[in-house]
């Protein structure tokens, strides 16, 4: 190793020093603190480590930004106010914000959970929405065996519909087969009869 330059006290251990592989160290016995008047500038391609060479690092390209840790990653904030933690997209209309799970096969390999509060998934785009399980074959589970689901406006099935319990209609109910068998009337809100039979 080189010459140490020491700072305010050699005994504190406040120096700068380079060795022959073209390290620089830069020490201090407590904190090191960073003051510029506009920006901290770090060379693409070039990373901060924490704790280890690599295992955990941010890196930037010029571009993207990459956060790496072999461990888990918590973001965490402790300001009690709306908006608290914000993932934003602000690019343009081709932007796109993914949760990827690469590697995970279980049940709940993606797990949006709220202890406390409810959870809402909304769009402001009307022409896509909102879509759950597009996956071909991939089976969709809706609510608890003693829960109450609710759909707040008209019900569109294309396929088939099975009911295990009972089907109660507060308004009407319309429907064009049963079982092969033909809807001849249509129950309404006020009662009425509703015949079902094979008709020509």
């Amino acid at each position: 190793n080189g010459t140490k330059l020491y700072f305010y006290d050699a005994d504190g251990g406040e120096h700068i020093s380079a060795d022959n592989s073209a390290n620089l160290t830069i020490a201090a016995g407590t904190d090191i603190n960073l003051t510029a008047g506009t920006d901290i500038n770090i060379p693409a391609n070039v990373g901060l480590t924490f704790g280890h060479a690599s295992n955990q690092k941010i890196e930037g390209d010029g571009t993207d930004l990459a956060i790496t840790a072999t461990g888990n990653v918590n973001v965490t904030s402790t300001v009690n106010e709306a908006g608290s933690v914000k993932i934003e997209e602000n690019g343009g209309t081709s932007g796109t914000v993914r949760i990827y799970a690469n590697q995970g096969t279980g049940a709940d390999s993606i797990n949006i959970e709220s202890d406390g509060g409810g959870i809402t998934l909304d769009a402001g785009n009307t022409t896509h929405g909102v879509k759950v399980g597009t996956v071909s074959g991939a089976p969709v589970t809706i609510g608890h065996t003693t829960s109450e689901t609710t759909v707040a406006d008209n019900l569109t099935v294309t396929g088939n519909a099975t009911v295990s319990g009972n089907l109660t209609a507060s308004a009407n109910l319309t429907a064009t087969t049963v079982n092969g068998q033909t809807f001849t009337n249509t129950l309404g809100a006020t009662g009425g009869v509703v015949r079902i039979c094979t008709c020509s």
